[in-house]
């Protein structure tokens, strides 16, 4: 939970000591080059066995071009890579 304080016409938003920091945030989170997530993702699913995967590309506010192209490198390079792997592994 985070605590909130009132600032006039805004609500602030004061992190908690049980907050994790961005950067921990950013080291356990699938994102960065092509290959970091592809290796964080494969991490999770040895360590999970999950039967499923839902992936949010939309964070923050990224422009039409940028999110495009994210969902054209999901589509052309991470998802191949993880299904190769972990057909691969099963083998």
């Amino acid at each position: 939970r985070r605590q909130q304080s009132h600032d006039g016409y805004l609500l602030q938003e004061t992190p908690t000591q049980q907050d994790l920091s961005f950067e921990t945030m950013r080291k356990k989170l699938p994102i960065g080059s092509v290959n970091r997530v592809i290796d964080r993702l494969l991490e999770e699913i040895d360590i999970l066995k999950p039967d499923q995967i839902a992936v949010q590309t939309q964070l923050g506010d990224f422009d039409q071009k940028t999110m495009l192209r994210q969902i054209e490198l999901w589509g052309d390079k991470i998802i191949p890579a993880v299904n190769k792997a972990l057909c691969h592994a099963g083998s």
